[in-house]
Parts: C-alpha cells; structure tokens; sequence
C-alpha cells in the first residue's frame, strides 16, 4: 500500500501510471455514469435535506464556479472511459511477488468507479496526494507523453476543484449525520480551501473569467 510520499519516487511513475492507463484503455463499459459537476450537485442536493445552515462558505457561488468551469471543459459523456475515481494512495498495492501476479501494481478499493473523463481521475488522485506542481507534470508526461502536454495539464487543472468540494460536500453531511469519532468539519474545511486555491490558480494562471 503506498503513501502520498512514494508519490514523489520517480521510480514509480511507471508503476503508478499503469493501472490507471490499463482501466482508461481497456474499453470496459461500467454501467454507473461519473459525472463530476452531477456527482457534486447530488451531495449539495442531500446537504441542504439535512436542512444544516454553514454561511461561512460560500457553497452556492462555489457551485456555480464549478458549472462554469464544466462549460470550459467541454467533455462529452460520449468520452467517457472507465474511471477509478478514488485514487488516494491507500489504493495503491505495490506488489513484491511479481512471479506471483502479473502486474507490478494494482488499484483496490472500486466504490466509486464509473464511466467518467480521465482528466478527472487525474485531478483526483493529485488532489489526494498533494505533489508539488513539477511533479504532477511529470507524472502526466509519464500518462500522456511529451505532446500536447500544457493542454493536458489545463484540462486536468479544470477538474481539480470537482473533487475538493465533493468531499467537502461530503464531509458536511458526515458531519450531521456520522456517528463515527472524526473531525469531518474541518477535514471537509481543507478539502473546501484546496478547491478554493485552484479555482484562483485558474483564474489567476489561464484567465479564466469565473464567478466570484
């Protein structure tokens, strides 16, 4: 099982990227539909059933922030390959028996898979790994090769946020309804701060005119 620092080890990029490659490619047709952008509209529409009032974020701006920058992205649902969706690094099983099994690493763990874009499972396991920004340039250079690059890297930057606020989302309802011992307020506050960050990174970084 790895950790968000073997992400780091260049010597596992390969390892890392294979599995991901392997689902994306494997013309599989899963039948649950991941839409990122209806994904996080159904957690919004199940938070504000619990009927939980938190004015200090800002959820509806933020939601239409998000529509907005899926109007930017442009991907078809027709695109979609199959999705893991999940990719935290306790998903990935680094395996030392290679005479054993037939791959170097595999991805456990599937309850959020779904017919989705790549960029998304891209932007999700950046989100959850948190490398710096050179790394995850390599690692893309590792999934897609030298060309067209900088378009691949802004199409995985607009569905960084998608994510964040997911979870965030999530988190909020754990929060009123979870009977487990965890702080899911703040764990969902730094999920809502991320997604915060990217959207001005866009802004910022591509000019992107989003809503305030």
């Amino acid at each position: 099982m790895l950790k968000n620092e073997d992400f780091l080890r260049d010597e596992l990029w390969d390892k890392i990227v294979r599995p991901i490659k392997i689902i994306h490619q494997s013309g599989v047709v899963l039948p649950y539909i991941f839409n990122p952008l209806v994904e996080v509209e159904k957690m919004h529409q199940i938070l504000r059933g619990i009927k939980s009032s938190y004015p200090e974020f800002k959820i509806e701006e933020t939601l239409e922030t998000l529509e907005t920058i899926d109007g930017h992205a442009r991907i078809s649902s027709d695109t979609y390959v199959p999705c893991h969706n999940d990719l935290l690094a306790d998903n990935f099983i680094l395996v030392a028996d290679r005479g054993k099994y037939g791959e170097p690493m595999y991805l456990i763990d599937w309850e959020y898979a779904g017919m989705s874009t790549p960029y998304y499972d891209l932007a999700d396991m950046f989100q959850e790994i948190l490398l710096p920004r050179e790394k995850e340039s390599e690692i893309l250079k590792v999934y897609w090769g030298e060309e067209e690059i900088a378009h691949h890297t802004y199409m995985t930057d607009l569905f960084k946020p998608f994510p964040d606020i997911y979870w965030f989302l999530w988190s909020l309802i754990q929060h009123n309804l979870s009977t487990i011992e965890f702080d899911f307020y703040n764990y969902g506050k730094v999920k809502y701060d991320n997604a915060q960050r990217n959207i001005r990174y866009l802004r910022d970084h591509y000019g992107l005119k989003l809503p305030s």
